[in-house]
């Protein structure tokens, strides 16, 4: 079977590289297409909606002419992008599309409006009994994670159960001779990391997370599946094993970056080993991701021994009642003694930088919240980064329940699927937190961050004045970024 799998947004696309791992060895041709270089565009689309240039559809058709099946990874804010490569696909070669991803799996009906099928939660054994039935008996809808339409009517089957031993699927394709990546509207065989100038390489050791975050997929997906089992650990020669031929192969490749939810949660043997295998093999300085409570001081010197060099703690807010609301199980203690620790843990090293996440843009958080988080913030010692992220009410999600309850969402489309997740309006306070990047790499002095978030100043200036010229130089911005 020749199938082609394509993501319309993600440049990363794990889950597309894994499906194509299993798809191959099972004797499967496999073409891996990223249509990643549009996402200046979407940026500057401020409805995030976008149809692609009809040159960029023919070359999309000329690749999936010879297939027997296409794929689409889809999250939300893909939706429209996934709509209309799966109408011209349809309309021009007849050929059989299936979705798959988080919206699908939350909005099977919904997606099955445009796809033949949809995969519902984890898909490497659920494509992998497609492709085989599509070729021995192509009729048969009777397959666990798979929803079809067919004459107008949707087939329901029950989801798969999760792969409990994830070491037993390969790592992700890195054949990069079926990467087809769009370049100045034509896609190309290229080296992908190359290509993009990519020094940094992102993998998932993990699958699951033990926490509720109100927010998160990850949330609904434990209802789908239930709890027992759901947090799965490949184990450390296995991605060991993913890293080395990566760096063998990518000698651009400085820096990795551990993706998953929470790096921390394996057990102190597991982390010895780590140490072990990571330092003889990679030997690359590294980045992973935690919340303040996992910060224990064996499990950090072990992991600074071992090359980490950033830390990403997830803040998201600092008041008790949004943290509640999210379900975080971090208050601002817990991010104190967690700099703490790593800071002891550290002591005669190169120096750890701490990489805070906040999320803006949350219709139940005042201004006022907000300013005590920029306060506190200047509480850590420097250097750090700030990301900040905007608030999204995605579909299944229980925050997204709650803001339909409360009158707040109440255009999905226009509000969610149609808007970035990357880019908070640019108000004041909100612009605070982009200033906060310059005090944490302390290249602005303290003093006038403290001038800026004087009650004085913010009376003067968090206004709507000050929202449009912000919005308009945040535009300008944006516009010669992507002009470059």
């Amino acid at each position: 079977m020749k199938i082609a799998l394509i993501a319309p947004l993600d440049g990363q696309a794990h889950g597309l590289k894994s499906l194509s791992s299993c798809l191959k060895l099972q004797g499967h041709q496999v073409k891996l297409i990223f249509l990643r270089s549009v996402v200046g565009k979407l940026i500057n689309n401020p409805g995030f909606i976008f149809k692609y240039e009809q040159s960029v559809i023919n070359e999309v058709l000329s690749q999936c002419k010879e297939c027997n099946l296409v794929g689409i990874t889809v999250m939300t804010n893909a939706f429209d992008m996934a709509v209309h490569l799966t109408e011209e696909i349809k309309r021009k070669l007849n050929m059989p599309v299936i979705w798959g991803g988080i919206h699908p799996t939350v909005r099977p009906e919904e997606c099955l409006k445009y796809a033949d099928m949809v995969c519902i939660g984890e898909g490497e054994l659920s494509l992998l009994e497609l492709v085989d039935k599509m070729k021995k008996a192509p009729d048969s809808t009777s397959i666990e994670g798979i929803w079809f339409k067919r004459n107008g009517h949707i087939i329901k089957n029950p989801i798969r159960n999760l792969i409990e031993d994830i070491d037993s699927l390969p790592i992700e394709d890195l054949n990069i001779q079926d990467y087809l990546v769009l370049d100045n509207g034509k896609l190309t065989h290229v080296d992908q990391y190359k290509y993009y100038n990519q020094k940094q390489y992102s993998i998932f050791t993990a699958r699951g997370c033990y926490y509720n975050c109100t927010y998160c997929a990850n949330s609904y997906l434990k209802k789908l599946y239930g709890n027992k089992n759901f947090v799965r650990r490949r184990s450390v020669p296995h991605f060991i094993k993913e890293l080395k031929e990566v760096t063998a192969k990518y000698d651009n490749i400085k820096r990795i970056w551990f993706d998953d939810d929470s790096f921390l949660i394996r057990p102190i043997k597991e982390f010895k080993l780590f140490k072990e295998l990571y330092k003889k093999e990679i030997n690359l300085p590294f980045t992973c991701l935690c919340t303040p409570k996992e910060a224990q001081k064996e499990k950090m010197e072990l992991l600074i021994s071992a090359g980490m060099s950033t830390i990403k703690l997830g803040i998201q807010s600092t008041t008790p009642r949004i943290l509640a609301l999210y379900k975080r199980p971090c208050v601002k203690e817990d991010i104190l003694k967690a700099n703490k620790i790593i800071k002891e843990a550290n002591k005669g090293k190169a120096r750890v930088v701490f990489h805070y996440d906040v999320i803006l843009e949350n219709p139940y958080e005042t201004d006022e919240d907000l300013i005590g988080c920029l306060k506190f913030l200047m509480l850590l010692p420097p250097p750090f980064i700030i990301s900040y992220f905007k608030l999204a009410f995605f579909p299944g999600m229980e925050i997204t329940e709650k803001a339909k309850r409360d009158g707040i969402l109440t255009d999905e489309m226009k509000n969610v699927y149609r808007k970035s997740y990357n880019v908070p309006r640019a108000t004041y306070v909100n612009s605070l937190f982009y200033l906060m990047k310059f005090y944490g790499a302390q290249k602005m002095p303290r003093f006038v961050m403290a001038i800026l978030l004087r009650k004085s100043v913010i009376k003067i200036l968090n206004n709507k004045l000050t929202t449009l010229i912000l919005e308009l130089i945040s535009k300008i911005r944006t516009r010669i970024k992507y002009e470059r």
